[in-house]
Formats: C-alpha cells, structure tokens, sequence
C-alpha cells in the first residue's frame, strides 16, 4: 500500500510541512486515505498488508478482531513497514518493491503525471486502480474535458490563447457569460491547491496571463506561444454555479456503481482563493440521473476501475456539470469506511455471487462492508475475464 505524500513524496520540504498549510493539508488527507485503506485491508483473512512509509505519521492498528475460534484466519493487527529512502526517485523504488508483492494500491495526485508514473512502473496484473490510459486522460483538466464534450457529456465552458472570448457569440447563453465568474486552475491540480476564482472572464484572464509571463511563456493575449508545455499547466473554465457535489464509484468491467453522493464542503477567500473544507459522504440517494451519468463516463473512458470519484455540479435548475474525474482513491473513501470493520470474507463473496442489480457483480447486501475487497474482487475477476479471453483467442488461431 502506497500513499505518496507520507510516503514522502514531498522530499526535502516534508521536513518543513508544519510550516506550509497546503502541505500539511495534503498530508493529513493523505494520512486519511491511507489509515481507512489499509484498517479495510487488516480485516480481511490471510492478507498481509505491506505500507510504504517515509516516517512522518505513524501507522494504524487493524480494527479488533473476533474474541475467540478464528484468530489464525485473520491478518496481523499491523502492517509490515517498508521505510523509503529520504533521497531518490519513488517511483523507481516503487518499481523495485512491486517485485516482492502481489498487489499494489497507490494513492498520488495526478499532479506532475505522479500517479500516471507510478501505474507505469507497476506490472498491470499487480496494479490496483485505473489503467495508465485513463489515468493519462484523467490526470490533465483539459484533455478530460476535451475528452468528455467530444462524446456528448456536460463540462464547462473553458478558453485557451488563441481563442476568441468566449462572449463574442450572438447566442444569448453565450452573452450571459460575460459576466460570469471564471476559475483559473493548474491542469494537473488536486485538492483545489493553487485554485482561484474570479469576478469575469477578463480578470481570470489578466491571471493567466501574469502566471504564463512569469514562467517566460511571453504574450498571452494574442496567438497561443510557441512554448505548449507552459500553457499547458494551467486551464481556464466558467464557474459553475450549484451545488458541489461528488460521486464514489466502483468501476469494474466498463460498468459503475454509485457508492455514494456526497457533498463537496469547498470556499472562496477574499482574494477568490478555493479551498477544500472537506467533504460530507451519503448525503442522498443515487438518482438514476446520476446512475446513468456514472455509467456514460466510464463508457467514454475505458479503463476506469476500482474507486475513481466524479466532482460534478448540480445546477439551480437540476443540470449536472462534470468538473474533473479522479482516477484514484478520493477524501470520500474514508468517509465510507465504517469506525468499526469487521473480518469479512468479501473478496471471494462478491466474486461468486454477482447481483443482477449491481452493474459490477457486486452484492447488494455487501453494500460498503468492505469496500476494498469489493475492489480487490473486481481486479481479480477482471485478470480472470483477461486469461480466459487471451486462451479463446488463442484457440481460435491455433
């Protein structure tokens, strides 16, 4: 199990991160993740969980197992501990790490290509989570958007250099957008870090046009710059005014099921600044809209599996506008997690009783019982469906 920042992702600015309120959030989201993961993966019987750490937060113990008569069934009430070096690269250390265990579960932000690297470096059979393809989509703003609205779905309206403005049409809607407040984000941001907000287009703009000069991209407001990378790291979208939201899935098999609809707790500072206040799980039922826009954007991105969480938009007016998809294990999944987790035998479960109700093969009753073996199930039935499909296709040329 490996969660990038307490892993030591930051490198030498860890040593500093009490001293920078970004990091620390980032860390103790990340601590999170990881303490919910891997007190899921304690329960289960006959698995050993192995956890990256790089020494910043200690480790969690496994929830209490039953009093008597099956104590040589379940996992050891903590996790081995592999230390990462101080120094160095860690997806090379990772790529040598995965040779030793059967399973992988990373946890990265996208931001730097971190967790499309890591994927990379991890033989697939052995990777729990999204393929490299969707993570490479997912990880960029603008390519999911692009990406997205190419095949019918709702995502905002967004300009690049080069671009007329984007109120120069003679529709109305478009008009409308003159006024509208606009968002200036890193391409490759995640949990709202270096995000801002402002009053019109023109003020965003202005943004990004000082944060292209001061990379030494040059003149932004004219034809785009020979420089792409530098644009590149920065996408520029209408606000969408609503209420924010985000889905938990699980995918599996090009299918979702939504865990849970949860609510996005997120403000804007003085200075338009965002911040991500936290987030509030199960806070409705799934709608069938939301169903069925689960299940069209796994169709639109193959490759998706696992948990992957949705932020989306519902408009005054009911519409819902999909803002990013997060290839990976969210804040919500530790929401999801119960306080207290019992041994289950979930992974073998929910690969033998598929539910007709569930468009993952996942049992209805198993319902957030455990929901990473749920996910782990997933992966193994997807490596089954693989051999068996590679063997037929092998036959038939044989």
């Amino acid at each position: 199990m490996f969660e990038f920042i307490s892993a030591g992702g930051l490198g030498e600015a860890a040593l500093d991160i009490g001293s920078d309120p970004e990091r620390e959030s980032l860390l103790a989201q990340g601590r999170r993740m990881r303490d919910a993961l891997v007190g899921e993966l304690l329960a289960l019987p006959g698995m050993e969980v192995v956890v990256a750490d790089g020494g910043l937060v200690a480790l969690p113990h496994a929830p209490p197992g039953p009093a008597q008569g099956a104590a040589q069934d379940f996992a050891p009430s903590r996790p081995r501990v592999l230390a990462t070096p101080a120094t160095g690269d860690l997806v090379d250390w990772l790529r040598v790490a995965a040779a030793d265990v059967d399973l992988v579960w990373a946890i990265a932000p996208e931001t730097d290509d971190t967790l499309l690297r890591l994927c990379e470096a991890v033989p697939p059979a052995r990777w729990i989570g999204c393929s490299a393809a969707a993570i490479r989509i997912t990880s960029s703003k603008t390519r999911t958007r692009e990406h997205l609205a190419e095949y019918g779905l709702p995502v905002p309206p967004a300009w690049s250099p080069g671009q007329s403005r984007p109120c120069s049409s003679a529709n109305s809607a478009e008009r409308a957008r003159e006024t509208q407040r606009w968002v200036l984000k890193p391409d490759d941001g995640a949990g709202s870090q270096h995000t801002r907000v402002f009053a019109d287009f023109d003020a965003a703009r202005a943004a990004l046009v000082s944060e292209c000069t001061h990379a030494g991209v040059g003149d932004m407001l004219g034809a785009p710059s020979s420089d792409a990378g530098a644009q590149a790291r920065w996408t520029l979208e209408a606000w969408v005014e609503g209420e924010a939201l985000s889905l938990s899935l699980l995918c599996a098999a090009g299918h979702a099921e939504v865990l849970s609809v949860n609510r996005q707790r997120l403000t804007v500072a003085g200075d338009g600044q965002l911040a991500y206040a936290g987030v509030d799980t199960g806070v409705e039922p799934p709608s069938p809209a939301l169903q069925q826009l689960a299940e069209r954007i796994v169709a639109t991105v193959p490759g998706l599996a696992g948990f992957v969480g949705i932020d989306l938009v519902r408009q005054p007016d009911g519409r819902l506008i999909i803002i990013e998809i997060n290839p990976r294990l969210t804040c919500a999944y530790a929401g999801l997690v119960g306080a207290t987790l019992e041994p289950t035998n979930e992974r073998s479960r929910a690969a033998s009783s598929p539910s007709p109700r569930s468009p993952t093969g996942r049992t209805q009753t198993s319902r957030l019982h455990n929901l990473a073996a749920a996910i782990i199930a997933a992966h193994d039935a997807a490596l089954a469906t693989h051999a068996i499909d590679t063997a037929d296709a092998t036959a038939e040329h044989s």
